[in-house]
């Protein structure tokens, strides 16, 4: 699922600026013009049942089954076959928690056309910061709904290997209504907004590791000072020391597992939340993470098993 299947897309404004950006441009995978129309739709029986929206209408950007085909042809997506009076959604934030049937629901234009989704994709080939969401027609039924819409023509632009660079240079050649998306740009912004994301966790996660560490490692030093006269009981009965110390490794993991078990578990919970909400795959980094905190966690146990080690030895070798 992406939102810029296109590398480049914008509305046209003027010849002008359509010409400015043909000057900038590499070699093309493909370039396109695109007609389309944007049209308010009566959407009361999608919001039935859902928490779709609380207004009844919405605006829509409509295109025919005959463009839609060429840019899937263009972008390696299936084609499609939309029946006349019919239409397909494009809905790229498509959520069966919240988004409404789609399937067979009617929505009808102020003059009261009605259209009737036979079904919806998860997919889209206009990019949605410049389009929305989008709904594919029969290439009849676009003919006669360009009598109630608004007719927009985009430019639909696929490169090879484009940059950050170029998507600033063509931003500069056409004005800000254009709506113009760059896949590049968005990429970037995504990456480094995730970015954030996970350095605040991160960093929030090390503050509270620590935390939990030392004061599990003060709980179980303040209890070894405590146990001193029962292993010191254990030693005058013939326990070695080797004993004693599994002992203690056995005593001091069970205090130190359950808080990791439940952090870990927590978060393998919040991974699959956060990758539904952001729509991306988040697995790889929180994994390294994941394994970081139990790397620096097992360091700690080392730690409280090693001084509490030393607190029953030298008890043991003062009483001897």
């Amino acid at each position: 699922m992406t939102v810029d299947p296109n590398t480049f897309m914008y509305q046209q404004t003027d010849a002008k600026s359509d010409h400015q950006v043909t000057a900038v441009l590499p070699d093309t995978k493909y370039d396109e013009n695109v007609e389309a129309l944007s049209i308010t739709f009566n959407t009361e029986e999608l919001s039935k049942g859902s928490a779709f929206d609380s207004s009844d209408k919405r605006i829509y950007t409509v295109i025919d089954e005959r463009t839609y085909n060429k840019l899937a042809d263009v972008q390696g997506k299936d084609t499609l076959l939309v029946n006349h009076g019919k239409a397909v959604i494009l809905d790229i934030g498509y959520d069966k928690r919240f988004s409404p049937e789609y399937k067979d629901k009617t929505i009808r234009t102020e003059n009261n056309t009605a259209i009737t989704f036979q079904s919806f994709k998860t997919q889209t080939v206009l990019n949605a910061k410049t389009a929305g969401i989008a709904v594919v027609v029969s290439n009849e039924q676009f003919k006669s709904l360009q009598k109630e819409g608004e007719a927009l023509n985009y430019r639909v632009i696929g490169v090879d290997q484009a940059s950050v660079d170029l998507s600033e240079k063509i931003a500069k050649q056409i004005p800000e209504e254009a709506l113009f998306s760059s896949a590049p740009q968005d990429f970037q912004t995504s990456i480094e907004s995730v970015g954030s994301l996970l350095f605040i966790g991160s960093f929030l996660g090390l503050v509270f590791l620590a935390a939990t560490g030392s004061i599990i490692y003060f709980k179980v030093l303040t209890e070894a000072e405590e146990d001193k006269s029962q292993y010191n009981m254990l030693h005058k009965m013939g326990v070695n020391a080797k004993e004693m110390r599994k002992s203690i490794a056995s005593q001091v993991f069970v205090i130190f597992f359950v808080p990791l078990a439940v952090g870990l578990l927590h978060s393998a919970v919040a991974l699959k939340a956060f990758s539904g909400l952001l729509m991306m795959d988040l697995a790889k980094p929180v994994l390294i993470w994941m394994i970081a905190y139990t790397v620096i966690y097992g360091l700690y146990y080392i730690l409280t098993v090693a001084s509490y080690n030393r607190i029953i030895t030298q008890n043991n070798k003062t009483e001897g």
